[in-house]
C-alpha cells in the first residue's frame, strides 16, 4: 500500500510539462481574444501563437487534441491572412 500511494504521489513529469504547456496556449489564446475584442491585434500576438501551435503539432499524440490545434491554426491563419492587408 505505501508503495502504492507513493508512485500515486502526483503528476508524472510528463503530465506536468503537458499541462505546463496548456497553461501557455490559453494564455496566448486570452491575448488573441482580448486582442480582437478590443480591435488592438498585433501581428506579433498572432506569430507567437502560430510558432507555439507548430510547436505543438510535432509533439501530439492524440487526435482530439490535434483537431483542437488543427482549428485554432485556421483560426491563426485567417486573422493573419487579414491583418497582413
Amino acid at each position: 500500500a505505501v508503495v502504492l500511494a507513493q508512485s500515486d504521489s502526483g503528476p508524472d513529469p510528463e503530465r506536468k510539462k503537458n499541462i505546463s504547456r496548456a497553461n501557455d496556449l490559453l494564455d496566448q489564446l486570452e491575448e488573441l481574444r482580448l486582442g480582437m475584442l478590443s480591435g488592438r491585434l498585433d501581428s506579433r500576438v498572432l506569430e507567437n501563437l502560430s510558432n507555439r501551435m507548430a510547436e505543438q503539432r510535432a509533439e501530439v499524440n492524440d487526435p482530439g487534441l490535434a483537431d483542437a490545434i488543427d482549428a485554432v491554426e485556421l483560426r491563426v491563419a485567417v486573422e493573419l491572412a487579414k491583418y497582413q492587408r
